[in-house]
């Protein structure tokens, strides 16, 4: 990265903590907290990583839901897709999640009779 452009986004940060206003990426007033401590370093990131936040709603046990909470027979889902955490990401907290309901959508599942 430009040591430039680290520069101007590290002021330009500071700033809005310093107005407790995020106009950029709209972070919460309770979030900006100014990077003070120099030396800085920066990275390239791009998109990766499987995470599927939100989706379908689901019920305690994996059945996919219509809005109003009416089951759609036959159809489950486990994991981030219908997360028991709506659109929050729980860092560290995918992977149980993950075990946990598809163990639970799997025994419902093969618990149903055929249609």
């Amino acid at each position: 990265m430009d040591f430039s452009v680290l520069k101007d986004t590290v002021e330009r940060f500071n700033q809005s903590c310093a107005k407790g206003q995020d106009h950029e990426f709209k972070r919460p007033k309770w979030s900006l907290m100014p990077l003070e401590d120099p030396p800085y370093y920066a990275v390239k990131l791009w998109p990766g990583g499987p995470n599927t936040q939100g989706g379908p709603k689901r019920n305690a046990e994996g059945q996919i839901c219509r809005p109003g909470y009416q089951v759609i027979p036959g159809l489950y889902a486990a994991g981030e897709l219908g997360s028991i955490w709506g659109m929050l990401y729980q860092a560290g907290g995918n992977i149980a999640e993950c075990i946990s309901s598809g163990r639970l959508a799997g025994v419902n599942t093969a618990s149903e009779k055929p249609w």
